[in-house]
């Protein structure tokens, strides 16, 4: 049985092997490094609908006027339908803020992504151990 640090390196060793794949086929741009794994559970294709709105919001995209207390709202309705990315979105706006007590919901988000099967959770979740981002750091678990 693998260890949850053995599947961080595994995982971690795989995107390493795509992304050096793409980019010696002279196709890899930084903007891909920011998209999320198709493989992430999005629930409902509401859930999803829901997502993408909260990026909207969470970006200021598309005409939507930034708007991060909303865009935070509407992630949590997508991660409550079952939107694994809206959970990864979640910690990624909670690192943003600097006190400790939204750096916890942060790694409770990534570990909630990781539990509804989401590979991208494995790279967020070093990468706390790995910066002492809201856990001690930790070079064992990167």
């Amino acid at each position: 049985m693998m260890t949850i640090r053995d599947r961080l390196r595994f995982t971690l060793l795989i995107l390493g092997c795509l992304m050096l794949s793409t980019a010696f086929a002279g196709s890899y741009s930084s903007s891909q490094t920011s998209k999320m794994s198709p493989m992430c559970p999005i629930g409902s294709d509401e859930a999803e609908a829901i997502h993408q709105t909260a990026r909207q919001y969470r970006m200021g995209a598309k005409g939507t006027p930034s708007n991060k207390a909303k865009a935070e709202t509407l992630f949590e309705g997508g991660l409550a339908m079952g939107n694994a990315k809206s959970a990864l979105q979640l910690g990624q706006m909670y690192l943003s803020y600097s006190d400790s007590a939204r750096n916890k919901h942060m790694i409770a988000m990534y570990g909630q992504a990781l539990k509804m099967g989401c590979p991208d959770a494995y790279i967020a979740l070093a990468q706390c151990y790995e910066n002492g981002w809201g856990v001690r750091k930790d070079a064992e678990k990167t």
